[in-house]
């Protein structure tokens, strides 16, 4: 089952006001080194960079699988298994810092046991679907109760 995700509007422009910023600075460094092949290595950079960040915007998604979670955010994803799932709570900042896959200031966090980071931070448009559909799957989850 898919779940859209939310994208509050102020967390996308902070980030890409992070990524103008970032631009900028490459322009500029780009137009004090007129080199060419200066000037071709940071445009290829930032042609990169910026695809990357559009990416990571567009291809935003958390599915519940039969036997695992999947969420993408552009090129980063991760899979994990309903049995490796402890708890789930909640989190509420500007830009969600840590493994997260969203893009809106209040989601959720979903803490694992297996796995690199064992947290990450999801915020799907339906945060009650998404969890009543979470607790079918494995109801040893621990929803936090202040939701």
């Amino acid at each position: 089952m898919s779940f859209a995700p939310k994208r509050d509007k102020s967390v996308v422009l902070l980030l890409f006001l992070g990524w103008a910023i970032f631009v900028s600075i490459f322009v500029l460094l780009m137009f004090q080194n007129q080199q060419p092949a200066f000037v071709f290595i940071i445009s290829t950079l930032l042609i990169i960079y910026v695809a990357l960040a559009i990416f990571r915007v567009v291809r935003l998604r958390y599915e519940l699988h039969d036997e695992f979670l999947y969420a993408r955010s552009g090129h980063y994803n991760t899979v994990i298994d309903y049995n490796d799932i402890r708890t789930v709570d909640t989190y509420e900042q500007m830009y969600p810092l840590g493994f997260s896959l969203a893009m809106a200031k209040r989601g959720l966090v979903i803490h694992y046991d297996k796995g690199i980071y064992r947290s990450v931070k999801i915020a799907p448009a339906d945060e009650t679907e998404f969890l009543a559909t979470l607790h079918q799957k494995n109801a040893n989850i621990k929803i936090d109760a202040n939701r």
